[in-house]
């Protein structure tokens, strides 16, 4: 059975690349293009790990992420963003990993198995 993952970007773009390459390593992925939207599919649907973007426009990652872990304490979080800023500020507020866009494939699927391997 494949592993499935969530992917929560505002960018469909974006979206589609990790969902492409997500796929092609075996793995299951749902998508949302909100922070609020991830809310709903990460109940419906249960992935494993979340791949979030920061700076989004109806809810930003940050957020997102700090209610993914009130009521999932130990979901891998990956936290993605152009601003190193931000991914810093991330990193300090929880996330399990943080990746600067333009994502580095190779780099993202070491990070989801590493994390994947530890749960």
């Amino acid at each position: 059975m494949k592993q499935k993952l969530l992917i929560v970007d505002d960018d469909p773009g974006t979206r589609e690349m990790l969902r492409m390459g997500l796929e092609d390593e075996n793995y299951q992925v749902v998508e949302a293009e909100s922070g609020k939207l991830a809310l709903d599919l990460l109940n419906a649907h249960r992935p494993l790990l979340i791949i979030l973007d920061i700076l989004m426009e109806e809810q930003e990652g940050i957020e997102t992420m700090r209610e993914i872990r009130r009521y999932y304490p130990t979901m891998p979080i990956i936290m993605i963003s152009t601003d190193g800023f931000y991914l810093t500020l991330a990193e300090r507020m929880g996330a399990n990993a943080v990746l600067e866009k333009p994502i580095d494939l190779r780099e993202l699927y070491a990070k989801v198995k590493e994390l994947l391997e530890n749960l």
